[in-house]
């Protein structure tokens, strides 16, 4: 996450490069930095997701990355697009639970030319956004059953009234119980957002 002092907005994002390994990794740095040097241009998602796409050509047929980018402005207004990422659990601070779903395709030279939608919400106080990867819904318990969406969703409203901190860490704790021990098969990242209270 990065926090703009000239008008203390803040962006952040999470992506997941297709693949394993050190080449994963490599192609996850070049998208990092390909999307920071963009974000300190301009942090509004609607020009920067057009040069983003203009930037990828690192990315060789068939690799490509979901990901998540948003623009916190200090009015509460998230600003966002999805390229093909997990949908993103917006839970208010009445309890309810929102799913942000995917406003385009993934990242990837065969689908730049494709249009990207630009989602807007705005957080009340106390609102919470969570943002992860596949390595956590998918989590495999010993008779191949999947965490899936609706534990995440669960877990996540069960953590209501628990610090951002906590609920990542008993989030975490139930995938581990639920797959019984099982190594993950993919990698499993979470972001927690937390609209303050003013004061």
């Amino acid at each position: 996450m990065y926090v703009r002092e000239r008008d203390r907005s803040a962006t952040f994002a999470v992506a997941d490069v297709v693949g394993h390994g050190v080449s994963a990794a490599m192609y996850a740095g070049m998208l990092r930095s390909t999307l920071d040097a963009a974000r300190r241009r301009d942090p509004d998602p609607r020009r920067l997701i057009g040069e983003l796409l203009d930037g990828i050509d690192f990315f060789d047929p068939p690799r490509g990355a979901t990901l998540f980018y948003a623009h916190l402005l200090c009015d509460g207004r998230v600003r966002y697009f999805s390229a093909g990422h997990l949908p993103v659990l917006w839970l208010t601070r009445q309890g309810r639970v929102r799913r942000l779903e995917a406003t385009g395709l993934p990242l990837s030279t065969f689908f730049r030319d494709r249009p990207y939608e630009i989602g807007e919400i705005r957080l009340d106080a106390g609102d919470r956004l969570l943002a992860f990867t596949d390595g956590i819904p998918e989590a495999m318990d010993p008779a191949e059953n999947e965490f899936g969406l609706d534990g995440v969703e669960k877990s996540f409203a069960a953590g209501a009234k628990l610090a951002p901190g906590a609920v990542l860490a008993s989030l975490l704790e139930e995938v581990e119980r639920h797959a019984g021990g099982r190594p993950s098969g993919d990698d499993s990242t979470l972001l927690i957002v937390e609209r303050g209270r003013a004061g």
